[in-house]
C-alpha cells in the first residue's frame, strides 16, 4: 500500500468494490436458478416460468433512458437559472 499513488489505491478500491458486487450477483443468480429448478415440478404443465419472473432482482431492468432536452428548454432553464442566482425569483 506504500508504494501506491492515491490514484492507484482509488482504482484499486473501485476495482475491488466491482468484483465484490459481481460475486454478490452471481451468488443471487444461483439461488434464483436453484428456486427455478426446484419450482419446476410443482408448475402446472404448459405453464411457463422463467427464472427472472420467478424472482425478478432491481439489475434485471433495463435503465431508462434520460430524455434530450431541446434547444428551447435548456435556454428555459439557463434563463430560469440566473434570475434565481440575482435573486429575482426563487
Amino acid at each position: 500500500m506504500d508504494d501506491l499513488t492515491p490514484r492507484e489505491f482509488g482504482n484499486k478500491l473501485v476495482g475491488f468494490e466491482e468484483l465484490n458486487l459481481i460475486r454478490e450477483k452471481e451468488s443471487w443468480e444461483r439461488m434464483r436458478a436453484l428456486g427455478y429448478i426446484n419450482m419446476m415440478p410443482h408448475t402446472s404443465k404448459g405453464k411457463t416460468l422463467s427464472p427472472q419472473e420467478l424472482y425478478p432482482f432491481h439489475w434485471d431492468k433495463k435503465p431508462v433512458k434520460a430524455k434530450r432536452l431541446t434547444p428551447t428548454e435548456i435556454e428555459y432553464i439557463d434563463a430560469k437559472r440566473k434570475l434565481q442566482k440575482n435573486g429575482l425569483i426563487k
